[in-house]
């Protein structure tokens, strides 16, 4: 499962961006025949302020999770709260631009008010944010159980620690009863028969008598 592990991370980050982007984008709109006003979520110190400082945290939880040499799920937590933040904030925010909150109150009828497309990026964005957050949670567990403790050695997740082979000992077995008798000395090698042999003294010579016992010159000397 590591290979989906980079794109799910990119997937959370571009809409940690895309919330952001929707912040600065036009939250709420107010048409009054050919005239119309819009509002962004930064405005007059709206909403959008504070979920861009929940997406910038938000990211920061991210790239600390990705940094770190073994993952762990206790950073993508606050990841998964903030993003479920963001999106109820979206949908209340939305509820209050359609209401025509956002238009004085003394003119507030003349107006009609609907929601801006910031806040459809922003809500889309929190909910992507969210999944792609249970994703990479689903996969850190999985990442997780795949270290052993030879694959957390100290030289990294994709480092296996140095092992030595051990060869079992071969166990010494007494006989059991009395001793048997003592082995009989080995009967020395028979000597060559008589014949002529090329004589060991004199390599390349010509060949002596051996009549059995010793070197002769001649047969029966």
């Amino acid at each position: 499962m590591s290979k989906f592990r980079q794109p799910a991370l990119w997937w959370a980050v571009v809409s940690g961006l895309l919330i952001i982007l929707g912040c600065f984008g036009t939250w709420g709109i107010a048409e009054a025949g050919p005239f119309s006003a819009k509002v962004s979520g930064i405005d007059r110190g709206g909403d959008g302020t504070i979920l861009i400082f929940t997406s910038v945290a938000s990211l920061t939880f991210l790239m600390i999770w990705a940094a770190v040499r073994r993952s762990t799920w206790g950073l993508l937590v606050p990841v998964l709260v903030l993003s479920a933040f963001t999106v109820v904030g979206a949908i209340a925010d939305a509820s209050s631009s359609a209401n025509g909150d956002f238009i004085r109150e003394d003119v507030r009828d003349r107006f009609t008010p609907s929601v801006g497309w910031g806040l459809y990026v922003v809500g889309l964005a929190g909910a992507s944010l969210f999944v792609a957050t249970v994703v990479l949670l689903v996969l850190n567990r999985g990442r997780n159980k795949q270290l052993t403790p030879e694959r957390q050695y100290v030289g990294g997740p994709t480092t296996s620690m140095p092992t030595r082979t051990v060869e079992p000992a071969t166990p010494i077995v007494k006989p059991s009863g009395p001793p048997g008798p003592p082995a009989a000395p080995a009967s020395p090698a028979p000597a060559a028969p008589a014949g002529w042999y090329a004589d060991p003294s004199t390599p390349g010579g010509p060949p002596r008598w051996w009549d059995g016992t010793r070197w002769a010159e001649t047969p029966g000397e």
